[in-house]
């Protein structure tokens, strides 16, 4: 009979060195919320060692009592119960420990034993930072559109439109509920200005040139708005147009406010010469007053 050596399997060195492997953030609390240990991919996010750990204990950690998050943590440690903690925004030198702070996203796993006593709480913190800051600077981008007094539309590649602006629809003569998604970039710009953007600017832009200049828009009631107008290509990585916007300025005051001027200095072109032609003809008089005076 062939003998073989049985290892005797070590499960709690099994469970740590998945523990260590996990690509996923893991600290491990004793019931009373005292730090126990930490994984490699912990000490990864927070740029630190576990060593730190030591004296630290989640259950007393300001920034976690004074959050709504806390009495998740208190299901999680006192009762037993598999919480997901939800998303938290977490500074750690707020309890003088190193790290940049961070956007967390922490699940609790509480391990019991065969009672239902609590022995140990798995906490896993998956970094969302880059996530959430992504999602502000959207935030605060769509803020700054709708916020915009210029035209500002997003089309596809077909030219069906949307997004158009608040103030792109006022400018169009839209009213804020006028659904755009049925409209085409040709449906608000006049023929020859579409026509522009088809042969001269859609072409630079795709050639990575800037493209910007004097046009105009079209009102729902045909009249033109003259604009100043720039646009943007955005394409795929391979290299299909994601979306073609449109930023136009409404130039119609400044229009306006130059075509005063412009008839201003024409008059006052008028005057000066209406004023040194009467000049002329004066100084011309004089001197032939002189003349006539010597020949007497």
């Amino acid at each position: 009979m062939d003998h073989h050596k049985i290892k005797k399997i070590n499960k709690n060195q099994i469970s740590e060195d998945i523990m260590e492997q996990m690509p996923l953030a893991i600290q491990v609390f004793a019931p009373d919320g005292q730090s126990i240990s930490a994984n490699k991919a912990w000490e990864l996010l927070w740029g630190e060692s576990r060593d730190y750990l030591s004296d630290y204990n989640i259950l007393k950690d300001p920034q976690f009592i004074n959050s709504p998050l806390f009495k998740n943590y208190l299901k999680a440690f006192e009762k037993g119960e598999v919480i997901y903690a939800g998303e938290f925004f977490y500074d750690p030198s707020k309890i003088n420990k190193p790290g940049r702070s961070r956007w967390l996203d922490i699940n609790l796993y509480p391990i019991k034993d065969k009672d239902g006593k609590v022995l140990e709480v798995v906490q896993t913190l998956d970094d969302i930072t880059d996530t959430k800051d992504a999602k502000t600077m959207r935030d605060r981008f769509k803020i700054m559109i709708e916020n915009s007094t210029d035209f500002i539309s997003i089309a596809t590649v077909n030219e069906e439109i949307i997004y158009l602006n608040e103030a792109g629809k006022k400018i169009i003569g839209l009213s804020e509920d006028d659904d755009v998604t049925s409209m085409e970039i040709k449906d608000f710009h006049p023929d020859w200005a579409y026509k522009a953007l088809k042969e001269d600017a859609i072409p630079k832009l795709m050639k990575g040139e800037v493209a910007l200049g004097e046009t105009a828009l079209l009102r729902a009631d045909g009249h033109e708005v003259p604009v100043f107008a720039s646009g943007v290509i955005n394409k795929l990585p391979n290299g299909e147009i994601d979306f073609i916007g449109i930023i136009a300025r409404d130039m119609t005051e400044i229009k306006k406010i130059n075509d005063e001027l412009k008839n201003k200095i024409k008059q006052s072109e008028k005057t000066n010469k209406y004023m040194v032609d009467r000049e002329l003809r004066m100084i011309d008089l004089k001197e032939q007053l002189k003349k006539k005076n010597k020949e007497n």
